[in-house]
């Protein structure tokens, strides 16, 4: 479901739980174990003391015993925005209205004040932007790319605010899995083109792709 989505709404998370997937984390880092539940410390007695291939418990793994407690996971500040830190074909920023907080499988994004969350991801999926993208990201297995924080800072996004309408028909062109193309050239001609000539983008353009096309080639 999310592979098609632009805006993030409570209606698409409620419908991912309403199909078994999991989309609550229980937050016992600040809470006594006095608190706890006779089912919850046996749980957590069970679970702690699993051991993986190597034999270690799960609570002596590296991160896991750094905590205090072991089953504390820090929970970090949501953001207006997100970005999924790896993709395969394109990469992925999201509106955050729903204020869901993520897991390490995606950045939070939070903007200065003037900054529009959604006019900012609209014009993150410009050529430019994208070809960045490809040059800077590391390669994994199956052609899968991955932008660190580091990196994704290095970006360049050409921002401006978007109209209402053309915000909301990018957010169509996902949910309708529109081709990675249109989707390109619609922001494209909304950003950039306004400002460069036609033979750049498409040079970009043409750059874009044959990066893209080499790391699912390794």
């Amino acid at each position: 479901m999310l592979s098609g989505t632009f805006i993030l709404t409570e209606d698409i998370v409620r419908a991912l739980g309403e199909q078994g997937n999991r989309i609550y984390l229980l937050n016992l880092s600040k809470v006594g174990e006095e608190w706890f539940s006779r089912e919850l410390k046996i749980y957590l007695e069970e679970i702690g003391n699993q051991e993986n291939a190597a034999g270690i418990k799960l609570k002596n793994r590296y991160k896991c015993k750094n905590r205090k407690p072991w089953y504390g996971v820090p929970i970090v500040q949501n953001g207006t925005l997100f970005f999924f830190k790896r993709y395969d074909k394109i990469p992925r920023i999201c509106v955050n209205e729903a204020h869901i907080h993520t897991t390490d499988i995606a950045y939070n994004m939070r903007l200065h004040p003037g900054y529009d969350e959604k006019s900012l991801a609209f014009c993150f999926y410009n050529t430019l932007t994208l070809t960045q993208c490809e040059y800077y990201g590391r390669y994994y297995a199956g052609g899968v790319l991955e932008l660190t924080p580091s990196e994704f800072k290095s970006l360049v996004i050409p921002y401006r605010t978007i109209q209402k309408e053309d915000i909301d028909r990018l957010s169509g062109m996902f949910k309708e899995h529109e081709s990675i193309e249109k989707i390109i050239n619609f922001v494209d001609s909304k950003t950039i083109e306004e400002d460069w000539e036609d033979k750049k983008i498409t040079k970009l353009n043409d750059m874009r792709k044959k990066l893209t096309a080499r790391r699912f080639q390794q």
